[in-house]
C-alpha cells in the first residue's frame, strides 16, 4: 500500500472519529514486519530456486545440460586462445567461402549484428587510417 493510501485513512479516520485506529491500521498495513518480509523473501527465492532447476537428475540428463552448455566457451576458448598464439590457425586463403560464412555467423549470433556491420569495419578502417 502506498503512503498515499495510508495518508487518506488517516484524514478519513480523523473526520469519521476513529483516527487513532485508523493511523494504526494504515501504518500497519504500509510497513512489512520482518517476519512478513522474510516470507516473501522466501517465495521468491523458491520461485527462483524451482526456475534454474535442472530438466532432470539422471546421469545422462546431466551430461547433456554439460555439453549444451559448453559449445559457447569452448569455441570462444579456442578463438582466442588462436588470437593469442597458443595454437596456429590455418591461413585465411585456404578456408573455404562456407566456413567463413560460419564463423561470420556465430560472431553475428554472439554479438549482434552490429558488431559485423558497423564496429568491426570501423576498427579495421582505424588500423590501416
Amino acid at each position: 500500500m502506498s503512503w498515499l493510501t495510508g495518508a487518506v485513512k488517516a484524514v478519513t479516520g480523523f473526520f469519521t472519529g476513529d483516527t487513532g485506529g485508523k493511523i494504526i491500521a494504515a501504518a500497519d498495513e504500509m510497513y512489512l514486519s520482518a517476519e512478513e518480509r522474510q516470507t516473501i523473501d522466501q517465495k521468491d527465492l523458491d520461485s527462483a530456486r524451482r526456475m534454474q532447476s535442472a530438466s532432470g537428475n539422471t546421469g545422462f540428463d546431466v551430461l547433456v545440460n554439460c555439453f549444451a552448455r559448453m559449445v559457447r566457451p569452448m569455441i570462444t576458448f579456442w578463438l582466442m586462445g588462436g588470437l593469442i598464439g597458443w595454437w596456429t590457425f590455418p591461413p585465411i586463403e585456404r578456408v573455404s567461402a562456407f566456413h567463413q560464412s560460419l564463423i561470420y555467423l556465430c560472431f553475428t549470433f554472439w554479438f549482434g549484428g552490429r558488431a559485423i556491420t558497423k564496429d568491426i569495419p570501423a576498427f579495421l578502417k582505424a588500423l590501416k587510417g
